[in-house]
């Protein structure tokens, strides 16, 4: 049908469309083919950005004055169920007859985001009372919704994310006229939508030494991406925990949280700190909380927190540490979402034994453990000392009461078990020779070297053990040592020389070969060999 408005107010209102399309720059518009302008115009709308599973709503909060093809002045109103609340919290924004004000067209973005953002959270509060206009819920494998049949107007698209990790912000979704000058017709114009906003929150844990032993303190950093909440969120909490394995990793209660720009924040005034705190039904051993502020102010932003532990002597091999992210995953509902990741230690043992030369175990010796010096001919500093038990003899270097030197054969397996060790080079020193045959205590040391580079728990194949510290003893060469995960297994061999003839035995069996090592060490009229077995296979 032929207007007949005159070119001016034509003019006025082509300008004033696209000004109040320009203002809604939080806005996502139709995704679907030009649909001709007319008071049944329908328009399909697709949403997306989304997670498999969460459900979408659309709530219309301004109407389009549309008559004969075209619309009409005052072209936006207010939807009914927004009146009033848009009257009592920005006057300025709506006129006499309902209609929306110059005031309103002319805000910037930040001004803009503001107010759709609280009325969000007002629609959801239920204050006002807006009941959605439609809604639909993204399938499996699937990232968009798309609404069908959408009749003109300026919605505000919420998201009800009950599984998904995603934090979601409401966005307007605009279906608006659309003037074509070549086809001299009003349409819903077909325009490319972007995604629905939001921040995907994520939380990474890393330590400074992977390889370690007992004693030793380890600093470990946890970097989290704070979620960015809608102004006025109900809900918007953000918790840093950690479940330390406390009987392994000793924590030094010395928390450090700073921004991404590394300036550190104020406990209290930024944060708390609840020790064994309890969270959705589980145990950590410490949480850290972020102020209300802080969130604000950092949103969509990592954060750090860092610590140190020391390391107790139950570190035997593998200890697991893991570092959780919690979260208000849906802005206007008390539900949580987690995020987690777990950064592992390692630590590493010795397992060897001494037999006599026909293989028998011989378990009346004793040992001395010492790390060794730079230029692994000797050794640093005194024997280390260990707590013994349930069969093994754990590193402890707080040396305190019960703790031992000697390292005693354990009568019912015949070895010496060693753990809670870190890599390096170690010496070994046989401090007690066996009573039950003509043996000595020898003058040499077994030099024993633990390499696990990169760190992942299972001892590299350059580890390895030999004798060291007399010309008269021929060093092990090649890889004799069995390696199985994170042990170093070898046997040390007494032969007397008459038994030898002076020939260095070399048997073979399964691929394994047993090098016999002879010094000949006068003593009593008695001669020694010592022979150091070595098998190495990585396992």
């Amino acid at each position: 049908m032929e207007t007949k408005r005159s070119k001016s107010v034509f003019s006025r209102l082509v300008a004033l469309c696209l000004a109040f399309v320009f203002v809604f720059s939080m806005s996502m518009t139709a995704l679907a083919a030009d649909v001709p302008l007319s008071p049944d115009a329908k328009q399909s709308v697709t949403v997306g950005g989304l997670e498999p599973g969460v459900q979408v709503y659309l709530y219309r909060i301004v109407k389009v004055n549309i008559q004969d093809e075209q619309p009409a002045s005052p072209v936006y109103l207010w939807e009914d169920g927004v009146k009033g609340w848009v009257t009592r919290q920005y006057s300025d924004y709506i006129g006499t007859d309902g209609e929306v004000t110059q005031e309103f067209q002319e805000l910037n973005e930040s001004a803009s985001t503001a107010f759709w953002q609280t009325l969000a959270a007002a629609v959801k509060s239920g204050d006002p009372d807006l009941p959605a206009a439609y809604e639909e819920i993204t399938g499996a494998g699937e990232n968009s919704v798309t609404f069908s049949e959408v009749i003109p107007g300026e919605y505000i698209a919420i998201a009800k994310n009950t599984t998904g990790v995603k934090v979601y912000r409401p966005t307007t979704v605009s279906v608006l006229p659309s003037y074509d000058e070549k086809t001299d017709r009003w349409y819903l114009k077909d325009v490319t939508a972007p995604t629905m906003k939001s921040t995907e929150p994520s939380v990474t844990k890393t330590v400074d030494e992977k390889s370690v032993g007992a004693g030793d303190t380890v600093t470990y950093t946890i970097t989290a991406l704070i979620p960015e909440y809608p102004a006025n969120a109900a809900h918007h909490e953000v918790i840093v925990a950690d479940a330390l394995e406390t009987s392994k990793l000793a924590f030094n209660n010395d928390i450090a949280v700073k921004d991404q720009s590394g300036v550190p924040a104020n406990i209290t005034e930024d944060y708390t700190v609840e020790q064994n705190a309890s969270i959705d039904g589980k145990q950590y051993t410490f949480a850290v909380t972020f102020t209300d502020d802080y969130i604000a102010a950092h949103a969509g932003q990592n954060v750090t927190v860092t610590y140190t532990a020391e390391v107790t002597r139950e570190a035997v091999q593998v200890n697991d540490n893991t570092a959780v992210l919690i979260y208000n995953n849906d802005p206007y509902a008390d539900a949580h979402q987690t995020k987690d990741s777990t950064v592992s230690v390692y630590s590493y043992g010795i397992t060897f034994n001494k037999v006599n030369e026909s293989d028998k175990a011989l378990t009346d010796v004793q040992f001395e453990l010492y790390k060794a010096n730079a230029a692994h001919d000797g050794v640093d500093g005194n024997a280390l000392k260990f707590t013994y038990e349930n069969g093994a003899y754990k590193y402890d270097p707080k040396a305190g009461t019960g703790t031992t030197s000697t390292l005693d054969v354990d009568d019912s397996t015949g070895q010496i078990k060693i753990s809670a060790l870190d890599t390096g080079y170690y010496m070994l020193k046989e401090t007690k020779a066996s009573d039950s045959g003509q043996y000595v205590v020898p003058r040499s040391m077994i030099l024993i070297f633990l390499s696990d580079d990169p760190a992942d728990g299972t001892l590299d194949n350059t580890s390895d053990a030999s004798i060291s510290g007399n010309e008269n003893v021929i060093s092990i060469v090649g890889n004799q040592a069995a390696i199985k995960d994170n042990t170093l297994s070898f046997t040390v061999k007494n032969t007397p020389l008459d038994d030898s003839g002076l020939t260095l035995p070399v048997t073979g069996g399964m691929g394994t070969m047993i090098f016999t090592i002879a010094g000949i060490l006068l003593m009593a009229g008695a001669v020694t060999m010592i022979v150091v077995i070595f098998r190495k296979k990585k396992a």
